[in-house]
Parts: C-alpha cells; sequence; structure tokens
C-alpha cells in the first residue's frame, strides 16, 4: 500500500497523531513490540482507522521516517548557509557532528527500527538518500570556501559526510564506547576527523 499525504487539516492532523504516538512508542519498546494498538491508544484513536491510513507498522514507519528525513534536511539547508561565513572549518564540522548526534539522540527508537529495517531489507530508505545528499552539499560548500581546487574531491565529501552520520548514529547506539565520553572532547575529535577526511587529496 502507498502512503498518500493527507490534503485536509483534519486529516494531516490525525496522521501526525497516529506519527507522533508510534515514535513515543519507538522510544519505549522498540520496533517489534511496538504495536498497531499501542500506537492507536497512545493517539487516542481506532486501529481501523491506522490501517486504513498506512496499511501496515512498517509503512507507517516510514512515513514517519520521511517526516524525520524532511526536519534533517532542513536543518542541513540551515547549516549550508553558515558554511558559506564561516571561518573555522573544524569548529563548523564539530558543531554539526553535535547537531547530528543530538537529532539521532531524540529519534533514538525511529533510527533503531530504521536499522533493523535495513537489515531486513537490504535497502536503504528515500529518506536517507536525501539526508545523506544534503550532507554532502554542506560538505562541498566548505571544500570550495577552504581548499585548493587541487584538493576537492567528491570522496572527500562522501567519506566526510559518512563518518559524521555513521559515527554519530553508532555512538548513540552505544556502539562505540571507545569514544570520549565528554561531550566537548568527542564532538572536537570528530571535527578534526571530518576535516581530514573531507580535505583528503582525490585519488
Amino acid at each position: 500500500m502507498n502512503f498518500s499525504p493527507p490534503k485536509q487539516d483534519r486529516s494531516r492532523l490525525t496522521t501526525d497523531a497516529y506519527l507522533d504516538a508510534l515514535e513515543a512508542c519507538l522510544n519505549v519498546t522498540g520496533m517489534t513490540r511496538t504495536t498497531i494498538e499501542q500506537v492507536a491508544t497512545r493517539a487516542g484513536l481506532g486501529r481501523g482507522a491506522f490501517i486504513r491510513r498506512f496499511g501496515s507498522k512498517r509503512q507507517a514507519v516510514l512515513v514517519l521516517y520521511d517526516r524525520y528525513a524532511g526536519v534533517c534536511v532542513e536543518e542541513l539547508e540551515a547549516q549550508l548557509k553558515k558554511a558559506a561565513t564561516c571561518t573555522a572549518p573544524e569548529t563548523f564540522l564539530a558543531e554539526l557532528y553535535a547537531a547530528t548526534e543530538c537529532m539521532h539522540g531524540i529519534h533514538f527508537g525511529l533510527n533503531m527500527a530504521m536499522l533493523q529495517d535495513f537489515a531486513d531489507e537490504l535497502a536503504t530508505a528515500d529518506g536517507t538518500k536525501r539526508v545523506f545528499r544534503a550532507f554532502v552539499s554542506v560538505m562541498a560548500a566548505l571544500q570550495s570556501r577552504f581548499l585548493p581546487s587541487a584538493a576537492i574531491s567528491p570522496e572527500g565529501r562522501y567519506a566526510a559526510s559518512q563518518l559524521i552520520v555513521t559515527t554519530s548514529l553508532n555512538y548513540v547506539l552505544r556502539a562505540m564506547p571507545g569514544m570520549p565520553r565528554d561531550a566537548d572532547r568527542r564532538h572536537a575529535l570528530m571535527g578534526r576527523i571530518a576535516w581530514l577526511a573531507l580535505s583528503q587529496l582525490p585519488e
């Protein structure tokens, strides 16, 4: 079943209520143990209406993730504007890493659900691709501002983006216990590493 975004205000409010309830449940019980009944009860709405709207729990998670991806892209568009005026790329990247880590923490349950979905389906969600492209655009702006043309490479943009996204998510998932626990040290470290990746010479 393909989800159709609602056009009427009342229908949009209902959809948002289900999605907000779904994310709250994911944060508490995770993807496997979250049920449609739990989501409907938390939203104060019916199970049948959930099924008619989304078709399945997985489809609802994908819609929720697409909404989350939209917020991430908006934030990265704001970061793109900041990249045009920043004076210290490592500091900028440290702050970008910190913001990414924060987003992953706030939406912990949803990100866990999407990791599980990737493992099950072996396919990258469209929302993930949108967010990654937005990261790459920010990195390209930093390269243009701070690097000589000979040092600008797609490899650098992709590597820096992947490092920030993957490392922040894995830290939030507690899969990187060797990272500094002090937030300022951790963010500064990732700013330096991301800058090294961004400024690597083309292959």
